[in-house]
């Protein structure tokens, strides 16, 4: 007995000796952040898990609070990564297109997605862009129009007269939609199939990375392995019969093909399938993410909601009805109003609520006493910065189409060059 309560003493005092032990190099771990970064204001959370479960909750409330509490710099660690969060359009523009910032994002992403375009810099991101640009040429997206407002139509009759989730609706047409305009020989059955694996592998994106095959991030791998093995497949089936397959001008025809012109040779199935899983991934959620943040300001702003009409009917109305197979890209772009309200609603809710950088060696922030020590992500807030940029948007906190209205503000004119960037763009190290 005697025995046993001195050998739980023991145990208890090492318990404590440890607590203490880890504590002590906690504390020493953050003064050293402290001195690296210059005092940048934040706390990094919890050991290991840091403040990722705040961020994956709802990440524009997360970096709103703080910026608030903060100011336009705070430090965070989301994912086990340490973080520095930028929330100013000056800071957002430095970090895009300063050498000392190269791509970068959590390393989970990077077993997720694997080999692709994010996370490339120089020479290595040439290549897969090179591919996507081919293959998401002009000709196989113009073809797949009629298809895409056929798809679109038809949800929409079946969403009238009952409540739903326009997210979770959104989604599951974009999957239907893109997986057919990507892949169009795709059998039904495995565009079902593909659409569960694609809800499983983005729940593993701010899973704990536990790769036990119960848990949220095991089956997000699972589901890779799973939608890998069948784009492999869709390569392996169109390339045993060439001549079957010559006709094709799907944008997965235009993967298949394509040879670099460093290699003189077409890239491997399990590069392509890497590539055209983001592509798959990447289109249905920020596809869906504009699509509903479309359709929630159009309803908050009747106003623009009406314009929007009037400026349709003399195109699709009367003596021209609304037909998806006799639509064009042409005509959808001389609805200027229109053009002019989704550029807005990219302004002010970017699909993407958040980009990602990694500095390449301790980085000064201008116009600040802080520093991103070397290796250190970097967080930009799309919707937050550029939303409030007065410099490029004019009375930046109201909802105005107008401003990209013909001769107003362009995505591309030289002077905007780096005054928005919706879907995460960004400058790369060569």
């Amino acid at each position: 007995m005697d025995l046993r309560s001195s050998n739980n003493r023991l145990l208890a005092l090492a318990v404590v000796v440890v607590a203490v032990w880890k504590y002590v190099q906690r504390r020493k771990y953050l003064r050293e952040v402290e001195e690296k970064t210059g005092g940048i204001p934040g706390t990094l959370g919890w050991p290991g898990l840091g403040e990722t479960i705040d961020f994956a909750t709802n990440s524009r409330v997360f970096v709103e609070a703080r910026a608030r509490q903060h100011g336009k710099v705070f430090k965070t660690n989301l994912m086990g990564a340490n973080m520095v969060y930028v929330t100013s359009p000056e800071l957002a523009e430095h970090v895009y297109n300063s050498k000392d910032f190269g791509q970068g994002t959590f390393s989970t992403f990077i077993e997720l997605f694997g080999d692709f375009l994010l996370v490339k810099n120089g020479k290595e991101h040439e290549r897969p862009r090179r591919l996507i640009t081919h293959a998401l040429a002009d000709s196989a997206l113009k073809s797949n129009l009629p298809y895409f407002i056929k798809e679109i139509s038809a949800s929409v009759d079946r969403w009238r007269g009952r409540q739903v989730f326009i997210m979770a609706e959104l989604k599951l047409m974009l999957i239907h939609v893109m997986s057919k305009i990507l892949i169009s020989d795709l059998p039904s059955a495995l565009i079902e199939t593909t659409s569960k694996d694609l809800d499983a592998f983005g729940k593993g994106f701010f899973a704990a990375p536990i790769k036990a095959s119960f848990t949220e991030y095991g089956k997000a791998l699972q589901a890779r392995a799973r939608l890998i093995k069948m784009i492999e497949g869709q390569v392996q089936k169109r390339r045993s019969d060439p001549a079957k397959y010559a006709g094709f001008t799907d944008v997965f025809q235009n993967y298949v093909s394509f040879v670099d012109p460093d290699t003189n040779a077409e890239h491997s199935a399990s590069f392509i399938a890497q590539n055209v899983l983001v592509a798959i991934f990447g289109s249905v959620d920020t596809t869906a993410s504009a699509m509903a943040s479309c359709i929630l300001l159009a309803n908050q702003h009747p106003e623009c909601l009406k314009r929007m009409a009037e400026e349709f009917r003399p195109f699709f109305g009367g003596d021209h009805p609304f037909s998806a197979d006799s639509t064009t890209l042409d005509q959808l772009a001389c609805l200027h109003y229109m053009n002019a309200f989704i550029c807005e609603v990219m302004r002010v809710r970017s699909p993407f609520t958040a980009a990602f950088r990694q500095a390449v060696r301790d980085a000064p922030l201008p116009g600040t006493n802080f520093t991103v020590p070397e290796g250190w992500l970097v967080g930009i807030s799309q919707d937050y910065a550029f939303r409030s940029s007065v410099k490029n948007f004019p009375e930046a906190a109201a909802f105005k189409p107008e401003r990209f209205m013909p001769g107003g503000v362009s995505f591309t004119h030289s002077d905007f060059k780096h005054a928005l960037y919706p879907f995460g763009k960004g400058a790369h190290i060569w």
